[in-house]
């Protein structure tokens, strides 16, 4: 049950991945905005992903360390989701020092969320969709009966070499 559920969140993480980097470019190069829809969809997105993904991710990896659980996160996920958060986290800082330096109140009649705003928004979204979607692959590999090595000999979810036999998992 709880493997069913992490994978029906891993789409709303892509489609959040997309929707993000997509307003992200609109704001960024074209100065648009988008509806307030779209942007309480995006932000009520991330906790709707967030809090079951860590409550079961949470229950699957109890009795691990916080450095076995980091590794999990990082040997679970693929490497384009790995690259996408690191980069996107470190640009995502850049990103929100340059907003706090610059950013003026907008006036009162301006639209919901001014494109630099989005541009701030957008990136944390994206870096946030990108987290969630690692703890998901690490839920899955935690929750999963058959690790095995490639003899065939049951492993642990952060075991780097088959106890057994040596071989790298």
């Amino acid at each position: 049950m709880k493997q069913t559920i992490l994978r029906g969140l891993l789409p709303l993480c892509y489609l959040g991945i997309g929707a993000s980097f997509v307003l992200h470019l609109l704001s960024l190069v074209a100065g648009e905005t988008v509806p307030t829809a779209v942007v309480v969809a995006l932000h009520v997105g991330i906790f709707a992903v967030a809090i079951p993904t860590a409550l079961i991710v949470r229950g699957l990896t109890a009795e691990m360390t916080r450095q076995d659980h980091f590794q999990l996160v990082k040997r679970a996920s693929p490497l384009w989701l790995r690259r996408l958060a690191t980069i996107g986290f470190a640009y995502f800082a850049v990103v929100f020092v340059v907003f706090a330096a610059t950013h003026r109140d907008p006036p009162p009649a301006e639209q919901f969320m001014p494109a630099g705003t989005l541009v701030m928004f957008s990136a944390g979204w994206l870096v946030g969709y990108a987290a969630m979607a690692m703890e998901i692959f690490a839920g899955l590999r935690a929750g999963s009966t058959t690790l095995r090595c490639p003899n065939g000999h049951r492993v642990s979810p952060t075991a780097q070499f088959c106890a057994e036999c040596g071989s790298r998992v």
